[in-house]
């Protein structure tokens, strides 16, 4: 994935589209693609999930939603800020209706989470829990995580879901990054 994101980076094309680019990255090849997105000079598109990522490298959100595109200036928390009260008329209206559609990945992920949650363990060991999950399904995982008593034990390349001591791992490899040390 590293190879093929530097060599697009590389060839520096007029519009460079990237789905998912932090999928399968570790932390220092995400903080080092964030620093390379920011200094594009050119027009980028990139789909992802990774609430961070985007809040550092958009400068515009473009939501397509019902066939329709809409436009967002700034990061993606300003998206969420403008767009969050026309989410939760919809989702007042999806409980309404209570559909048993089929499942996407992350309603599968809730049903599992609320099946857990329900047996009341004393210890979590999850395992990249915040896959195939939308950003909605990872706050409310984030938040469900801060509340529960028991012990944790997670393994996630989605750092920024679950802050804490990671930024002061993140600020040191963002500047080895800019100093252009690489192990």
């Amino acid at each position: 994935m590293r190879i093929f994101l530097a060599r697009a980076l590389y060839i520096q094309p007029t519009l460079l589209l990237l789905d998912e680019p932090t999928d399968h990255l570790d932390l220092r090849a995400v903080l080092w693609l964030e620093e390379h997105s920011c200094q594009w000079k050119k027009t980028l598109l990139v789909v992802s999930r990774d609430r961070d990522f985007l809040n550092t490298v958009s400068n515009e959100i473009i939501h397509l939603h019902e066939k329709k595109l809409r436009q967002f200036p700034g990061n993606f928390d300003n998206f969420e800020r403008s767009y969050e009260p026309q989410c939760k008329e919809q989702k007042k209206e999806l409980d309404k209706q209570k559909k048993a559609a089929k499942k996407s990945g992350s309603q599968k992920a809730r049903v599992v989470f609320t099946s857990i949650s329900m047996s009341k363990p004393h210890i979590l060991l999850l395992d990249e829990p915040t896959n195939h999950l939308d950003m909605q399904s990872k706050d409310a995982l984030a938040d469900a995580l801060n509340e529960f008593t028991g012990g944790v034990v997670l393994v996630s390349d989605d750092a920024p879901t679950f802050p804490g001591t990671l930024e002061d791992y993140k600020e040191e490899l963002l500047k080895e990054i800019k100093a252009g040390v690489d192990d």
